[in-house]
């Protein structure tokens, strides 16, 4: 970019920096239009890896949350079946007192 600037400056010294009589040829148009074109996609593949980036991010978001209730389940399930053994231990132990 400094170096642009640089070349643009003593390109405008042989003229006087005056802008209006730096003659316009093909080859600056050619090579303005590759500038252009060149930039353009930059930006679109900068654009494509911000996307696939942010994606990304996103699945692996997604993974650990999931992650997270796959745990949390497995302790809810954990509970509840403790929770049963020990209404099934009384209710052998009610049982036994009834017999006996």
């Amino acid at each position: 970019m400094l170096n642009a600037r640089l070349s643009v400056c003593d390109g405008m010294l042989a003229y006087d920096c005056k802008p209006h009589l730096v003659p316009v040829m093909q080859q600056l148009l050619t090579l303005a239009h590759q500038a252009h074109a060149s930039y353009t996609a930059y930006l679109e593949r900068k654009k494509l890896e911000e996307a696939k980036a942010k994606q990304k991010k996103a699945e692996e978001e997604a993974a650990v949350s999931a992650k997270r209730q796959a745990q949390k389940d497995l302790k809810e399930g954990q509970k509840q079946l403790l929770s049963l053994e020990y209404s099934l231990k009384r209710a052998k132990t009610a049982c036994k007192r009834k017999i006996c």
